[in-house]
């Protein structure tokens, strides 16, 4: 009987554990979906599809990479003309 009602006590201590343990994963999940909801809003409002991430940052890469090539070329025009200036 004295087992019995140690092993009751016990089971009974593990479910406040176990219940305190499911309210703070249920806490860290809605903190959690309020910072995603927070991101997808700021993605949206920036007139970004959030389900289409991976295209858009395709896109965003090559537009990116055909600024920085513009760059480039106009950076070598603007070194080739102030070599010519110095030459003369």
């Amino acid at each position: 009987m004295a087992d019995e009602t140690q092993r009751f006590s016990q089971l009974k201590d593990r479910i406040k554990v176990l219940s305190d343990q499911k309210i703070r994963l249920e806490e860290r999940l809605k903190t959690e979906k309020l910072a995603l909801e927070a991101v997808v809003k700021t993605l949206t409002d920036k007139g970004i599809d959030p389900k289409n991430l991976t295209e858009t940052r395709k896109a965003k890469e090559a537009e990116l990479e055909k600024l920085l090539a513009s760059l480039a070329e106009k950076t070598k025009e603007a070194e080739d003309k102030l070599k010519a200036m110095e030459i003369a």
